[in-house]
């Protein structure tokens, strides 16, 4: 089983859209900032918990399809 940190870096839409908070298992928001520093920052629109992965070197592959920033169903 992939971990989120993994999963937001690798998946596609379709993998990427059904994913849950690891703590309280409610939606996510899931941002990609590009930019000189990329960044990827997950936050759990329940618990609040979250996590930033910096220095992204790729564009995420969901990007294309979800865009920049988009809610987990």
């Amino acid at each position: 089983m992939k971990t989120l940190a993994h999963a937001v870096k690798h998946s596609s839409a379709q993998e990427i859209i059904n994913s849950r908070c690891p703590v309280c298992g409610k939606i996510i928001r899931i941002s990609y900032e590009p930019g000189h520093k990329a960044a990827i920052i997950v936050v759990c629109l329940s618990c609040l918990s979250g996590m930033c992965l910096d220095g992204v070197s790729k564009v995420p592959p969901w990007v294309s399809e979800l865009g920049n920033s988009f809610e987990t169903v």
